[in-house]
């Protein structure tokens, strides 16, 4: 059995689809637009945005997550093994201290 990739031709077509992506902003250091991984967690998350800053406050911090009915459910109490899934976006808020 053979199993290696077949060779690209020159006018061949390459059909990658796009990643799941989800969003980090507030309190971390490298917010944005992240590549979403299965079984991913609030701690994987924070590794990918470069952490979270001095001033940065989990416990007032939140998830919107998309509720399939055009609008966004938040889910707030998040802990580092909180489950993080496609077109979330995580809110990082600030410290009020």
């Amino acid at each position: 059995d053979n199993f290696e990739d077949p060779p690209v031709l020159n006018g061949d077509s390459i059909w990658v689809s796009q990643a799941e992506v989800f969003y980090i902003n507030g309190e971390v250091k490298a917010g944005g637009q992240k590549v979403w991984e299965p079984c991913m967690n609030l701690g994987q998350a924070l590794a990918m945005a470069s952490g979270i800053t001095d001033k940065a406050s989990l416990r007032r911090s939140y998830i919107q997550r998309p509720n399939g009915k055009g609008g966004y459910d938040r889910i707030g109490n998040l802990k580092l093994d909180t489950r993080i899934f496609p077109k979330d976006q995580i809110n990082i808020s600030r410290s009020l201290f």
